[in-house]
């Protein structure tokens, strides 16, 4: 009886916790019922279109969120290997950049993938000169 009343406690709370969670507004990316406009753990080589959505999201700073640390991982990743770092720069300014770029790009560029736009934003910026590398 003993055993029977734990596990009856433990299913129990597993299920108050899973309430508790789906109704939190966790972004639940295996949900097929989700947005497909928003950010997901899936999105792999996401366009520019989305990515910019997804920055500019005034309404939603989730989705502002997920952007930023993705413009964050791009700028770490290609720091220093398609254009100078942080030294030259602080990161607001660079978002700026950023910002202004995507501004000017035709819609059927903004369809190429984001990282790539991103890329180029910041190398066209602060490109690096032979040998200054920060």
């Amino acid at each position: 009886m003993k055993l029977l009343t734990r596990y009856t406690l433990l299913v129990a709370g597993l299920l108050g916790a899973t309430y508790l969670w789906a109704d939190s507004g966790q972004d639940d990316s295996s949900n097929l019922l989700r947005n497909p406009n928003t950010l997901s753990r899936n999105d792999v080589r996401m366009s520019g279109e989305k990515f910019i959505a997804a920055w500019l999201a005034k309404d939603n700073e989730q989705e502002q969120l997920k952007a930023n640390m993705y413009l964050l991982g791009v700028m770490d990743a290609t720091e220093n290997k398609a254009w100078c770092g942080y030294s030259v720069a602080l990161p607001g300014s660079l978002r700026e950049s950023i910002y202004n770029y995507f501004k000017k790009l035709p819609q059927d560029r903004k369809k190429e993938a984001a990282s790539a736009l991103i890329t180029e934003a910041l190398s066209q910026d602060l490109p690096c000169k032979k040998g200054a590398q920060s």
